[in-house]
């Protein structure tokens, strides 16, 4: 279950990371390609009917779904431009579907006050994707092509997804209300608005460092995917410590924190531009760090706004986060190449000033359900 979800955060991740790169081999350009990913993010607007539909008939066959659909985008990206529009978003439904039920597939099974720990140590396949999948995404890229990234994620997520149909059961207790429309508290929208913000604050980041660091520093593909070890490490860090903190100091107030230094880290890249390399990938790893810290502290808290309809609350914050990155990915795809990169990063920085105040001023921390705290 970890490692699939490893493979598809790396197949979601490297069309960022190596955009030129992808730009060059299916002859589409950066802006066109671009507004292409925003599409593929779009269909997170999906993620409120998937999650409705995890709630009524399984997380588990929602995620054998993810899977299959995620490998089968990636086939079609490899065919080129005549392949690319339909791929990507057959691998964002895809994705949404493994994302969602597997979140709402820990939210029955975990206990709430350890899933923060759960949850950490799930995501911190984000790290695996930096430290190991985009690495070697650069390297086959450098020797074989653009073409041999998207097929070395199809043969591991066909295999791995049949392993998931054998070995993963559904959840063993569902709440006595389990699938009936989700109602939120104002704390609750304003958590989903937090979470919101803080995706479509990173992604301003995640759509821009690729073309920084080839523009900026002269990295080649290879490069690029070396230089995200850091990220990687970073992201590692961090989602390490969400598991050993966020259920000890509530996960509200790790959320803001993790907003918090992200802010701190954008703003240091908004006012810089073009630092020296050592001071550049320091801030790029302290924003990826304060994101990874805050999102992976909000999972747990959203999965917990209304536990009788876990799956539809949670594709309701997918939906709304997605929404918000295939915006901030078109903004940056516009501003990026005309504006420069240090504009975007001071978008970036607002909106994460913003999640920062929202976080502390308007969320509270969910009361759990007996169902959710049972052992």
């Amino acid at each position: 279950m970890i490692v699939l979800r490893l493979v598809m955060n790396t197949g979601s991740r490297m069309m960022f990371t190596f955009l030129p790169e992808f730009s060059r081999g299916t002859g589409i350009d950066v802006e066109r390609l671009g507004r292409l990913l925003s599409l593929r993010d779009l269909s997170g607007l999906t993620a409120p009917f998937v999650g409705r539909t995890s709630d009524r008939i399984g997380t588990r066959k929602v995620m054998l779904a993810g899977g299959l659909l995620g490998a089968i985008g990636m086939f079609l990206f490899t065919l080129g431009t005549a392949g690319v529009v339909i791929g990507l978003v057959c691998f964002g439904l895809g994705r949404i579907g493994y994302h969602v039920g597997m979140n709402a597939w820990v939210g029955h099974e975990v206990a709430y006050e350890r899933r923060g720990r759960a949850t950490g140590q799930i995501e911190m396949t984000w790290a695996g994707a930096a430290l190991i999948g985009l690495p070697t995404m650069g390297l086959l890229i450098d020797r074989l092509g653009w073409r041999a990234a998207p097929a070395a994620l199809i043969l591991a997520t066909v295999p791995l997804t049949a392993v998931l149909a054998k070995r993963l059961p559904e959840p063993s207790a569902l709440p006595s209300g389990h699938g009936v429309r989700p109602t939120l508290s104002l704390s609750g929208w304003m958590a989903l608005v937090s979470f919101t913000l803080l995706n479509g604050s990173a992604q301003l980041l995640v759509f821009s460092h690729g073309i920084w660091l080839e523009e900026t520093y002269g990295f080649d593909a290879a490069q690029v995917g070396i230089a995200i070890v850091a990220v990687g490490v970073a992201e590692l860090f961090a989602s390490f410590s969400s598991s050993r903190l966020t259920d000890r100091l509530g996960k509200r107030n790790s959320v803001a924190f993790g907003a918090l230094v992200l802010t701190i880290g954008l703003a240091g890249l908004a006012a810089l531009g073009d630092p020296p390399l050592a001071v550049g990938l320091g801030l790029l790893v302290l924003a990826f760090l304060g994101f990874e810290f805050g999102i992976v502290s909000a999972i747990p808290l959203v999965a917990e706004l209304d536990p009788n309809a876990r799956a539809e609350v949670i594709g309701r914050s997918v939906g709304l986060s997605i929404v918000a990155r295939a915006a901030a990915s078109l903004v940056a795809s516009l501003l990026i190449l005309d504006q420069g990169f240090r504009l975007v990063m001071t978008l970036a920085t607002a909106l994460a000033a913003v999640t920062t105040a929202v976080t502390i001023i308007a969320v509270r921390e969910p009361t759990p359900d007996p169902v959710s705290i049972a052992p």
